[in-house]
């Protein structure tokens, strides 16, 4: 770059003039010939606009978000698994609208190796998060979570209390994505069941309609299909819909008890899941505590902890009998 009138392109738009100098300085051979031999007015602009390239490359660098750190759950030599935070998604698709960072790229830097991811968590959902290691592997836990020998568990804050346990089998037909405007796949309902037990209960000090509070428990879901938002639709239509669900929920009440719980977030966690190695067969217990965020945070305000921790080890069960079957 060579420039001799700073007054000049202090008048133009581009990069301040401490970054123009600091670029001059530090990269002698942008120089270009010597100043005094081109005049006081002289703007050279080839090696003004490789100075431009220079600063934008400069920014592009010093923004680039830094992929976070995931817990490892479990590792051996074909399959890991994490826990995701909210706010990540797991692989770039359509609706990464700006994200750079992916929890696939965090994990194969990690690892310093290729990962498959083997199933998906929505963007504002934490917890258990399963790779495999090789194209192989991923093709044998893609059949065995086709098969249903894969048991998951949720934990969910949600509106309201739920006066007994729920086998809800509501059919689901595939939503329109609220990202792309459409609809995937076929739209006719299909068979959806998931069991809500709750495991505890709490208020709020936030206004809720007539009322001065707000009713919130913490609801153990476990799921036996795996529709698209399954969880979420079905606490939806049980009018007890997950706490910060922006597509499901009621964004005033969203507000007023993120703004109580002094974080933003879907208050939907992956707490555990269950699956048969894809290799040797035996039982993987995968399990994932609540570490320092948002969720943990709203747990231990309502005083929680314990009832989760008994939530995520709690022994795998069919639905129990006197469970309110509604379809």
């Amino acid at each position: 770059m060579l420039v001799t009138d700073w007054g000049l392109v202090s008048a133009c738009e581009g990069p301040p003039l401490r970054v123009l100098r600091r670029v001059l300085s530090t990269n002698p051979a942008e120089k270009g010939p010597d100043l005094g031999m081109m005049g006081a007015r002289s703007v050279n602009r080839r090696h003004f606009h490789l100075s431009m390239l220079s600063f934008e490359a400069e920014a592009a660098v010093q923004a680039e978000p830094v992929p976070p750190v995931l817990p490892v759950l479990y590792l051996d030599d074909v399959m890991c698994a994490v826990m995701k935070p909210e706010k990540l998604l797991v692989h770039r698709t359509e609706i990464a609208n700006g994200d750079t960072v992916f929890a696939v790229q965090c994990v194969r830097e990690q690892l310093g190796r290729r990962v498959w991811p083997v199933h998906r968590l929505d963007r504002g959902t934490s917890g258990v998060l399963v790779f495999a290691c090789d194209a192989d592997t991923a093709s044998r836990l893609g059949r065995i979570m086709m098969a249903g020998e894969v048991k998951k568990r949720y934990a969910a804050v949600v509106r309201g209390w739920l006066e007994e346990s729920v086998d809800c089998r509501h059919p689901l037909s595939l939503p329109e994505d609220p990202y792309l405007k459409k609809r995937r796949g076929p739209s006719e309902p299909q068979d959806a069941r998931t069991v809500f037990i709750e495991r505890a209960r709490g208020e709020a000090p936030v206004p809720s309609g007539r009322f001065e509070t707000t009713r919130l428990g913490l609801v153990e879901a476990e799921l036996f299909t795996g529709r698209r938002h399954q969880i979420r639709r079905h606490l939806k239509w049980l009018a007890h819909p997950v706490i910060g669900d922006a597509t499901y929920g009621k964004g005033p009440l969203n507000r007023a008890v993120a703004q109580w719980f002094g974080a933003d977030r879907l208050m939907l966690h992956c707490a555990r899941m269950t699956l048969p190695h894809p290799v040797t067969g035996e039982e993987i217990d995968i399990r994932a505590p609540l570490v320092e965020g948002p969720f943990r945070s709203a747990v231990e305000r309502l005083g929680w902890l314990e009832a989760y921790e008994e939530l995520m080890n709690g022994p795998w069960r069919e639905p129990p009998a006197q469970a309110q079957l509604l379809a």
